[in-house]
């Protein structure tokens, strides 16, 4: 999971005091991109809420995240939700320290990005990253 994007009706985090606008716009851009068809509950926007989240359906996981992301108390949460679901895998992480959110989009070439896409490769095939 690159940079995830995940929501939920209730406020979690951060989201109750500092980047309660933030989630007040995040909020409003689901249901407008939804037509209101899908509510910030659905387990596509907030997978806490996923019955059947203990299935998912691989044994390994890599969420790719940044520091001053302010989708990254969410995307602890959704750790957090995986690893006491009972789901049978691994689960890792990688933070890139000092950047926000689809940073590599901007700057494809600094030097965060550049780590970013190795850990990627590294995940994809390990065989590959040890040579």
């Amino acid at each position: 999971m690159l940079h995830p994007y995940f929501q939920g009706s209730e406020p979690i985090g951060p989201e109750l005091g500092k980047d309660r606008d933030f989630k007040a716009g995040a909020d409003l851009t689901w249901k407008l991109a939804s037509k209101g068809r899908v509510g910030l509950d659905d387990p596509m926007l907030n997978p806490a809420k996923d019955p059947r989240i203990s299935k998912f359906g691989c044994s390994r996981i890599l969420m790719c995240v940044a520091e001053k992301d302010k989708c990254l108390f969410r995307a602890l949460n959704y750790k957090k939700v995986m690893e006491k679901s009972g789901w049978n895998g691994r689960f890792e992480m990688f933070e890139s320290k000092g950047e926000r959110h689809v940073f590599f989009l901007f700057n494809t070439s600094s030097e965060n990005a550049c780590a970013l896409r190795k850990r990627i490769g590294a995940f994809i095939n390990p065989i590959l990253s040890k040579a």
